[in-house]
């Protein structure tokens, strides 16, 4: 990602293999929030190559294709003010890609699973 003539990333390289966890760590503006905005689609890069299982993320229909192998924990909350417990889920779940078909069994099991029948709609 380049503003005029500074690179918000610039000449990085790694890989993972199928579901290892990783953080990645360095000094502030190093280009980390910029790195992980293009890897979860949030911008796309202004040049090089990025992909994720196999899919070239630097372009929206290759996103949506990679987004189902991917997990991401943002450093700063990630629940949305305003949405009660059971709009996350359906936020969550459509973000994900789970068909519409699918979401409302899935989440009504998710809702059990972790306990959380009391607070769906806080």
């Amino acid at each position: 990602m380049s503003f005029g003539d500074v690179y918000a990333v610039k000449n990085i390289s790694f890989g993972l293999d199928n579901g290892e966890c990783f953080a990645l760590l360095g000094v502030s503006g190093a280009g980390k929030s910029t790195l992980f905005k293009c890897m979860t689609g949030e911008i796309f890069p202004t040049a090089g190559e990025l992909s994720l299982c196999g899919f070239d993320v630097t372009n929206p229909l290759g996103f949506k294709k990679a987004r189902k192998h991917l997990g991401y924990c943002p450093q700063f909350d990630c629940i949305f003010e305003g949405l009660t417990v059971i709009e996350h889920l359906r936020v969550y779940a459509s973000i994900k890609g789970i068909k519409t078909k699918f979401r409302e069994r899935l989440i009504k099991k998710l809702i059990e699973d972790m306990d959380l029948g009391d607070f769906v709609d806080i």
